[in-house]
């Protein structure tokens, strides 16, 4: 309806036919019709097989979604179609209304012409020459008449019409963006929640209302307007009350700002009897850790896990709750630390805290639960509230946070999982020190100077500080989130937030900023170590003392949602446009096949300074012929394909190896 009425704005005056007719908008939107009508019948085609072949809906369930989809657009039509039949005029509606009321003459100023609804002075001009030369047009579905000639018609009067029309049209969609805007007060709400599609479609939809709604209140200066306004909202967001900052749960944003400058970095960098102490206490944390094993030296566990959406989370959870059961429900007792990136450290956030509750890892519930849609509120979000200025503020614990798609992504995922991802990182805390638990090590990126930001339940900054073996040129790669962010009670961090902190997917979600000064953003944990597997090196280089004497070895235990082997692309033959986008089109495709290397590189210098025997144990997902989709939202043939690729004949043998390494005596 959109389409009509942005077409019925900008194009109506080129039918002046139309003008004559009854019910004018309805014979225009019929005749228009073709492109949706086109749409509808190849979406209701594509959404069928969608349905049955991808998401494994029965048939008959099938035809009710469409039939359901057909209602609505039926009953939308029928509301819309009421409302013009109502205002609309035609030349007899014109004529019997200019009886009632003598045409008063309208002399008006130079500026009320170029921009008021008068302004037909170019239309009256170009009139013969614009106007289509119609000979046919559909009166009813299945009815065609002749266009009658409007050429006896005083041009003024037909225009006129055209122009009433018109604005009863801009009217109609400023109450549609209203309702869009209202529907945002509900986003919370899941009656209100559309797919993610549909919220996609609803944000061109608003700006195919706004650009027609301006071709209709400025005619030819529309375009200019156009640039003016993206000018003014530009320029008023940098602003303090129109500069939204997305917010993590559980942070004081109020009491006080860390300074986040060379000398603040380098007074952290330096802090070795901080950095000693804490290392002390981890080494506390290792002893009670070995004190629950089962063997006087036994293999220090660690799991890396890849970032990659819902796919990488529901396959972390896949492997990991298969490889309890294959080690008699033993498997967090093994592990001590859990370091990745995005939907993965989601999967492992999840596993870990079932086990604390003594749950079923390996039930039906649990794998449903993480893999429900997490990007329908997000999208919806977008639509009916972050384009907007955002007025929603949401109260927790005494401190105020703005409302926003990465507030709604974190409501959705404590529904999606009942609640578990809700705790403050302080409420682990205990549990990890007794080494009842294994540790989470979260690495997301600072993307003011593109350092790693540690965060974990204690302070971790014995990595982050000045190494032993570090030269008088080398700088600080890390910051330590739980000590150099102390200020803002960084211990009562919601875990959600934190999830979110290492999965900010670019333009999906917001990023979230922290309140320092200068203010720092935090991105995607991928951009700097989207396996893991830096954080997990770093661990051991510093407390290697301690394995060497302790354990009979490290694991590793790699869990990727794509496959270790690079492929050679070939080079085609390119264009001159695919030549100006190659440098950066490369440099993206071979972005994870870089940090490949760089952990290689690292693992082989780890296997030659620990000492000790160092396994790497990969579990790899297998896509099949069909690549699953990297998002938050999964297909039921993809969640099928990733839970049965714990079968493959490889991750059956990493899982026979892993056993072998840590049962054997």
């Amino acid at each position: 309806m959109s389409f009509h009425i942005s077409s019925y704005i900008i194009n109506g005056f080129r039918f002046p036919f139309i003008a004559t007719l009854s019910r004018p908008f309805y014979k225009f939107s019929l005749n228009n019709s073709i492109i949706p009508l086109i749409f509808i019948l190849n979406y209701l085609w594509a959404l069928y097989f969608y349905q049955k072949d991808i998401e494994l809906v029965p048939v008959a369930e099938i035809l009710k979604n469409e039939v359901a989809l057909l209602a609505g657009i039926g009953m939308f039509t029928f509301l819309t179609f009421s409302y013009f039949l109502s205002t609309n005029w035609n030349l007899g509606s014109m004529s019997r209304r200019s009886k009632r009321k003598k045409e008063q003459h309208d002399s008006q100023s130079g500026t009320r012409q170029i921009f008021g609804r008068s302004l037909n002075w170019y239309r009256l001009i170009r009139f013969q020459e614009e106007g289509f030369r119609t000979k046919t047009y559909l009166s009813h579905p299945f009815k065609v008449e002749l266009a009658r000639s409007s050429e006896h018609y005083e041009v003024k009067t037909l225009m006129r019409v055209l122009a009433q029309n018109r604005m009863n049209a801009t009217f109609f969609e400023l109450a549609v963006l209203i309702t869009i805007f209202v529907l945002g007060i509900f986003v919370e709400r899941a009656l209100y929640l559309v797919p993610s599609g549909a919220s996609i479609i609803l944000i061109f939809t608003m700006i195919m209302i706004i650009s027609s709604a301006l071709h209709s209140w400025f005619k030819g200066w529309s375009t200019a307007v156009f640039i003016g306004l993206v000018l003014l909202i530009n320029y008023a967001s940098k602003q303090a009350q129109f500069n939204y900052v997305s917010m993590a749960r559980g942070i004081d944003y109020e009491s006080s700002v860390v300074p986040y400058d060379q000398g603040a970095i380098n007074a952290h960098f330096n802090d070795w009897q901080s950095a000693s102490e804490t290392k002390e206490a981890e080494m506390r944390v290792l002893d009670r850790w070995k004190s629950k094993q089962d063997k006087l030296k036994p293999k220090l566990v660690f799991v890396n896990v890849s970032g990659g959406g819902l796919r990488s989370a529901l396959w972390t959870y896949a492997v990991l709750s298969n490889l309890d059961q294959s080690l008699d429900s033993n498997l967090l007792q093994h592990i001590h630390l859990v370091s990745g990136s995005s939907g993965g450290m989601l999967g492992a956030a999840f596993f870990r805290e079932l086990g604390m509750q003594d749950q079923m890892l390996s039930s039906d519930s649990a794998v449903k639960a993480l893999s429900k849609d997490l990007l329908n509120p997000v999208a919806f979000t977008l639509a009916v509230n972050d384009i907007f200025p955002r007025w929603r503020k949401i109260e927790e614990e005494g401190k105020v946070y703005l409302f926003d798609r990465g507030y709604a992504f974190e409501m959705q995922l404590n529904e999606n999982l009942g609640g578990l991802m809700s705790k403050s990182l302080k409420d682990y805390r205990a549990a990890e020190f007794q080494a009842e638990i294994p540790s989470l090590l979260f690495t997301p990126t600072i993307n003011n100077d593109g350092r790693r930001l540690l965060i974990a339940t204690r302070p971790m900054n014995f990595l982050t500080a000045h190494s032993d073996y570090g030269s008088a040129f080398e700088q600080a790669e890390a910051i330590d989130y739980m000590s150099f962010f102390a200020p803002l009670q960084a211990e009562n961090t919601k875990l959600s937030s934190v999830i979110r902190m290492s999965a900010t997917f670019p333009y999906v979600m917001p990023n979230i900023s922290l309140p320092s000064y200068p203010e720092i953003e935090i991105a995607d944990a991928g951009l700097r170590d989207n396996f893991g597997f830096l954080g997990s090196s770093k661990y051991l280089m510093a407390l290697k003392d301690w394995i060497v004497k302790n354990t009979s070895g490290v694991v590793v235990i790699q869990i990727k949602d794509s496959p270790s082997e690079i492929k050679i692309r070939e080079k085609t033959r390119k264009s001159i446009l695919s030549n100006l986008s190659s440098p950066l089109g490369g440099f993206y495709a071979n972005w994870l096949n870089i940090q490949q290397y760089n952990q290689e590189n690292i693992a082989s210098i780890l296997k030659q300074e620990l000492g000790v025997a160092f396994d790497i144990i990969r579990f790899e997902l297998d896509y099949g012929t069909d690549r699953i989709s990297l998002s938050w939202h999964l297909t039921q043939k993809e969640k099928l394909r990733i839970l049965e690729s714990t079968e493959t004949k490889d991750n059956l043998m990493e899982k026979k190896r892993l056993k072998n390494l840590l049962t054997a005596p």
